[in-house]
């Protein structure tokens, strides 16, 4: 990273290739080109508007992309020619997680998104510099072939040296750090359902050739079930309650109750064989800790942190809903189904041996009490579906530890910026959605579309200032939502 003075352009959750999956309906390329059109225009502003020092000179920006800003897991397109072992049929799965198809899925996106790559080849060429961090979307980025490809697909829209806008792209399989100013991570750490058996290893050591991305609950249930099911709803399901799923199951699903049913067991059983050497080894392999322990040391040295922080750090994340069976069964609400066929049993083996009324009174209130206190205690240790306001407290830990006034998350794709004790908690929010909704913008109520959010962090230290953003598509210029 240059030591020139510069200030952070922050976006998130761009989902860059996120609506490319069969059937490509006319709605999904539209929704292609809106986010190219309006990314392209936001990157050729701010490149042409940089912020300037007291003596006047331009300041270059560093845009940190903060995970998720190329969409390789909702990405369902599949080559022609597959050729596969029949136990792995992506013809109807979907593609692997390994290093060749996601090499195959990034240029499938640059070609869609070409627009958008080329604005970000414009961005690096009037002196700018780009950090991605990888996400639960985008962990496809730790695979070392991938980050070259991507130097290259960047560099092929240069017109000039191409060698330079490459030197000019990072990436962080991680965590970015600006010592006294900011730490920033995409956040998947802490959603138990997206997250890797070892979030410092998504992409497990091994043999090159057959390194695959780690199965989370997301990726195996995308390729399994999702992908069996096309017209799963993808998007903020963390919004519905049961009776939505239900009603979709029923209604909309497309394929009998019995179907979906085996569909669903099946991507579970295949879930729980594909985690479970992740849960053993992690117990036993004393070669693996060692490595892990060696890989947190590099980390703090590059991060300019004491080991003993990194290590605090690291220790905040979630384990998976795979780390073990009784929490799988919490995280599908198996135990609320377990409880309501023990209080059956319990009911109808006890209440036609009671004496009286009075007593199958007693004995029904003291088992439902006890289902109920039963489901309470359980309810404590389920993993959590919502993670915002986990990101929330977690923020002010990390930013005491790292030294780091302002602490960035992404994933949730909800923008704030709020101070969490000593820390500014700052989420850029998402553009995978531009352009859908209006509201009313400065000027007279004026009616437009302003929901594309990001964030920018000026100074260090205690002049730290971090400014969360809008753009206005209508006026094509940014606007100020709040500043901390």
């Amino acid at each position: 990273m240059s030591t020139q003075p510069h200030d952070l352009l922050v976006l998130g959750d761009l989902h860059l290739g996120g609506s490319l999956r069969p059937p490509l309906t006319f709605k999904a390329r539209r929704a292609v080109v809106r986010l190219d059109r309006e990314l392209a225009r936001f990157l050729d502003f701010q490149a042409a508007h940089p912020n300037r020092d007291a003596q006047g000179r331009a300041r270059p920006w560093t845009l940190v992309l903060n995970g998720d800003c190329i969409d390789f897991l909702h990405l369902g397109l599949v080559p022609d020619g597959i050729t596969r072992d029949p136990a792995e049929d992506e013809a109807m799965y979907g593609l692997d997680f390994d290093e060749s198809r996601s090499r195959w899925k990034l240029a499938c996106i640059v070609d869609y998104h070409r627009h958008a790559f080329a604005a970000l080849c414009r961005f690096i060429e009037a002196g700018h510099q780009i950090v991605f961090i990888a996400g639960n979307h985008d962990a496809d980025l730790c695979f070392p072939q991938v980050q070259r490809d991507l130097r290259g697909h960047i560099a092929r829209f240069a017109r000039g040296d191409r060698e330079a806008v490459k030197a000019a792209v990072r990436f962080s399989e991680w965590f970015h750090h600006e010592p006294h100013r900011a730490w920033f991570e995409h956040g998947h750490r802490f959603d138990p359902y997206n997250t890797f058996p070892d979030p410092l290893e998504p992409i497990p050591a091994g043999d090159a050739a057959e390194r695959r991305i780690s199965p989370t609950f997301s990726h195996w249930g995308l390729r399994y079930f999702a992908n069996r099911v096309r017209n799963f709803p993808l998007h903020d399901l963390e919004t519905w309650t049961a009776r939505q799923f239900l009603h979709w199951a029923w209604y909309k699903a497309g394929m009998g109750i019995l179907r979906l049913v085996l569909v669903w067991g099946a991507f579970l059983l295949r879930y729980v064989r594909d985690t479970a050497g992740a849960r053993l080894k992690g117990r036993t392999d004393a070669v693996a800790r060692a490595r892990r322990r060696t890989r947190l040391r590099a980390l703090a040295r590059s991060a300019r942190l004491p080991v003993d922080r990194m290590i605090a750090i690291d220790a905040l994340h979630l384990p998976h809903v795979g780390a073990s069976l009784g929490r799988l069964m919490l995280s599908l609400y198996a135990d609320r189904v377990a409880l309501g066929l023990g209080v059956l049993l319990v009911l109808g083996v006890g209440l036609p041996n009671t004496d009286g009324w009075f007593a199958s009174l007693v004995l029904t209130l003291a088992v439902l009490g006890a289902a109920w206190a039963g489901a309470r205690w359980l309810d404590r240790r389920r993993p959590q579906v919502d993670v915002h306001p986990v990101l929330g407290r977690v923020a002010d830990r990390i930013g005491r530890l790292a030294r780091a006034p302002v602490v960035v998350f992404g994933h949730t794709h909800r923008p704030v910026l709020r101070r969490m004790g000593r820390t500014r908690w700052l989420n850029p929010g998402s553009w995978e959605h531009v352009g859908r909704h209006t509201s009313p913008c400065e000027g007279g109520g004026v009616r437009c579309r302003c929901d594309s959010r990001f964030a920018i962090i000026t100074g260090s230290g205690r002049g730290t200032r971090a400014h969360l953003m809008a753009w206005c598509q209508t006026r094509r210029r940014p606007r100020e939502l709040s500043q901390a």
